[in-house]
């Protein structure tokens, strides 16, 4: 998988880069938000983890979820089967 973890330290993940956004190192590779921008922060925060997204990887698809959160995949993929990605798509709350 193609996971990017964001980080506000790099003590919350062993593979974090802390250096921002790692993209010369195989997945996983790692956001770490500037301490400027803390978890209270919710909307910020997120502005940021979407534009570092946005302008380093240029996906397709995102998939966020926290550390509450869990997927299951076959799931997800079925969901997410006759979805166009040319399609804005938001689901949750």
């Amino acid at each position: 998988a193609r996971a990017v973890y964001v980080l506000h330290s790099q003590d919350e993940y062993d593979g974090g880069s802390g250096n921002g956004i790692d993209t010369d190192h195989p997945y996983p590779h790692a956001i770490l938000v500037p301490e400027s921008i803390t978890v209270a922060d919710g909307v910020p925060r997120l502005q940021y983890v979407l534009q570092a997204i946005l302008d380093r990887y240029d996906p397709d698809f995102t998939f966020f979820v926290n550390d509450h959160t869990y997927v299951l995949p076959q799931n997800a993929c079925q969901f997410l089967r006759d979805r166009s990605p040319d399609e804005h798509l938001y689901a949750g709350h």
